[in-house]
């Protein structure tokens, strides 16, 4: 994804949008709330951002992902925490436990695939493209893939607004935590 420079020049927090001025010229481009972050409401005018352009059905431009180049609240520390804190769990317990670090392995390059997968779908949906379905990262999220999807959901703003999506998201995460409990207790006993 190519991320444009520019500035929030105009908006409208009754309606929920506004418009920005692209650094390099051009026409101002639609900026919906709907892609900020969820603890944005208001924007302040003249914030420096970055963003991509995609196109409505009247080929208009807007804005279909945006980064804010000084707010720290555009992304959250939250999911980094909580993944590192997972993948430091794993580690301390693959050492105290004498566990095989395949486990370690294979959560580290699920992750990096559900990853990867969510930029292609966010991609996909900038472009207006066939999308990944949904069971598919769902999966994905299940066979250990869930730490590289909720890092992916801050990074790519993508899939993190749908309720319906966050709780299956969630509930993938439990299973798949419930199914590595279970596999760490085998381990113990044997």
């Amino acid at each position: 994804m190519l991320y444009l420079p520019g500035k929030i020049t105009m908006w409208k927090e009754d309606r929920g949008y506004g418009f920005i001025t692209p650094d390099h010229g051009g026409p101002d481009v639609f900026l919906h709330a709907s892609i900020l972050p969820n603890e944005l409401k208001q924007p302040p005018l003249q914030t420096e951002i970055s963003y991509v352009v995609g196109y409505d059905k009247q080929n208009r431009p807007r804005a279909v992902a945006v980064r804010f180049k000084r707010d720290p609240t555009t992304m959250s520390i939250v999911p980094a925490l909580i993944v590192a804190a997972f993948f430091g769990l794993l580690a301390v317990l693959i050492i105290i436990l004498h566990i095989t670090p395949i486990i370690f392995v294979v959560y580290i390059l699920m992750s990096l695939l559900t990853f990867i997968v969510y930029a292609t779908d966010k991609q996909s949906a900038i472009v207006g493209e066939r999308r990944i379905p949904e069971r598919t990262l769902h999966r994905l999220e299940f066979l250990c893939g869930w730490p590289g999807a909720l890092f992916a959901q801050q990074y790519y703003r993508h899939k993190s607004r749908k309720q319906e999506y966050k709780t299956t998201f969630w509930l993938m995460t439990v299973l798949n935590l419930i199914v590595l409990l279970g596999y760490v207790l085998v381990e113990m006993l044997v």
